[in-house]
C-alpha cells in the first residue's frame, strides 16, 4: 500500500481521563493523534464529527497543555512523552 496515501491516524496511547503528564483529556489525544496524521482541521472535524471552530479551540488547548505554538512541535512531544505513538 502506499503510505502517502495511508491516514490511519497514530493510536492514541490513553484512552480515557486525564493523562497525569500534560492533562490531556482523550478528545485531545484524539485531535492530536489526527494532526500527527496529517489532517487539516476540516478533516478533523469531519472525523470527530463536530465543527472546525471547535478542532481550532480543542487544538489551542493542546498547545497550551504541551506548552507550544505549533502542530510540528505538539506532534513531536506527543511522540516523545508517548501520548500518541
Amino acid at each position: 500500500m502506499d503510505q502517502s496515501t495511508d491516514h490511519t491516524p497514530p493510536t492514541p496511547k490513553t484512552p480515557r481521563g486525564p493523562t497525569p503528564r500534560t492533562d490531556l483529556l482523550p478528545r485531545d489525544i484524539e485531535a492530536l493523534a489526527l494532526v500527527a496524521a496529517g489532517f487539516s482541521n476540516d478533516q478533523i472535524a469531519e472525523h470527530l464529527g463536530c465543527t472546525t471552530g471547535a478542532v481550532c479551540a480543542v487544538v489551542r488547548r493542546v498547545f497550551q497543555r504541551l506548552g507550544t505554538t505549533s502542530r510540528a512541535h505538539a506532534v513531536a512531544l506527543g511522540f516523545r512523552r508517548g501520548i500518541i505513538r
